[in-house]
């Protein structure tokens, strides 16, 4: 192996169980890759781990190829076992953090999808793409499985009603969206492990909200209703398969 390859760390799962034979039975251990990246999107993916420096990723499938799959390997052990993903194609930016270690344990527990918002800088373009985490049956395996979000909505969608112009960017995240007025704009966490909040301006009537993705309604200024002057009203709508923020 080159140094690259040397320099790479593959997390292993265990499974053990007993086998019964003629003299009694034997315990039997099966190693397996940890973590498989299934990619459904017949696009071609990139992935690195988060931290490690380097601005080039591990390609899984070329673009002619459809679900083409790749074992996770990590560049540095002492760091979170934390994914990014990004097209492999010019201007493509990483996404944010993955936590995959706490998959199975948090919302991405067995079966349930996260949506994930891949920028295109150098196209000005965004797409959303899901990815399911699967543990395979007697096995110590977990299949992140990449998929074209074809047909359903982003989870996200931030409604600007008023007449000006609003913008809004994750807790604790610096990329910053623009929504003009009348519109709407489609939205999924830039950071998958981050916080699940929103900070709201409209810059021209300085105006500012904080709200996470649970149901909600709150006015600014404060007590401007009362004292019958001009105020702007948040409320988060939380269906089944939407938030939805409304100014």
């Amino acid at each position: 192996a080159d140094e690259s390859e040397a320099d790479r760390f593959l997390h292993v799962g265990a499974r053990a169980c007993h086998v019964p034979h003629r003299m009694g039975s034997s315990l039997l251990l099966t190693l397996s890759p940890r973590f498989v990246l299934l990619n459904r999107t017949g696009g071609g993916v990139e992935y690195r781990q988060s931290g490690c420096g380097a601005d080039t990723g591990f390609l899984v499938a070329p673009a002619a190829e459809a679900d083409a799959y790749a074992v996770l390997h990590w560049q540095d052990a002492h760091l979170p076992k934390l994914l990014e993903l990004r097209r492999s194609e010019r201007g493509a930016e990483w996404s944010g953090s993955i936590p995959v270690t706490d998959l199975m344990r948090g919302a991405l527990s067995n079966g349930t999808e996260l949506t994930l918002r891949l920028r295109n800088l150098q196209e000005g373009s965004v797409e959303f793409v899901r990815l399911v985490a699967q543990r395979l049956e007697n096995r110590g395996t977990v299949v992140l499985s990449l998929a074209e979000q074809r047909g359903v909505a982003p989870p996200i969608l931030v409604q600007n009603l008023t007449k000006h112009e609003a913008r809004f960017q994750q807790a604790g995240v610096p990329i910053v969206c623009a929504v003009s007025a009348g519109s709407s704009f489609p939205y999924a966490w830039d950071e998958p492990g981050g916080a699940a909040a929103l900070a709201v301006d409209l810059p021209s009537v300085g105006v500012r909200f904080q709200c996470r993705a649970v149901p909600s309604r709150m006015e600014r200024p404060r007590l401007a209703r009362l004292l019958r002057r001009p105020y702007v009203e948040l409320q988060v709508v939380v269906d089944p398969v939407l938030v939805r923020v409304v100014l």
